[in-house]
């Protein structure tokens, strides 16, 4: 409760509602990183799979394409194609998934330049699908 002077004499006014511009109870910011870190795992690390799936066929798709030679109209874009549009769209929806359990659990976390490569870190999946050795199981290792 704060007291006001008001015309020589004093009215006494109580704050309501929300007190974060007041300097509230401070915000435990392990607390924070714990939500965002639970967040992520239920919510953005399901979609890394798919993600980098697309990213290693596009890789793959620009790398070995076939072009007739002499014949410029025949060349594909790597850009534009298909495979490069739905790659382009599933690391926006990733980062968007990084970035909203950040506003929910860990504001600070928005400015960080890290943000949109967390979950493929937890998700634990090489990020280069497309080199490696081949195991005797036909696995690449």
């Amino acid at each position: 409760i704060f007291v006001v002077s008001h015309c020589s004499r004093p009215v006494a006014l109580e704050i309501m509602g929300n007190r974060v511009g007041l300097g509230g109870p401070p915000v435990d910011e392990e607390e924070q990183k714990a939500g965002f870190r639970e967040c992520l795992q239920s919510k953005c690390v399901p979609q890394v799979r798919n993600v980098l799936q697309l990213r290693s066929a596009n890789t793959l798709g620009t790398k070995f394409q076939v072009v007739t030679a002499g014949r410029a109209e025949t060349r594909p874009d790597p850009m534009n194609s298909d495979i490069a549009k739905q790659a382009a769209d599933a690391d926006a929806r990733l980062l968007e998934c990084e970035r909203q359990c950040a506003r929910r659990h860990w504001p600070d976390a928005l400015e960080q330049p890290w943000l949109g490569t967390v979950s493929v870190d937890m998700a634990g999946i090489a990020q280069d699908q497309t080199s490696g050795k081949r195991s005797i199981m036909g696995r690449f290792s």
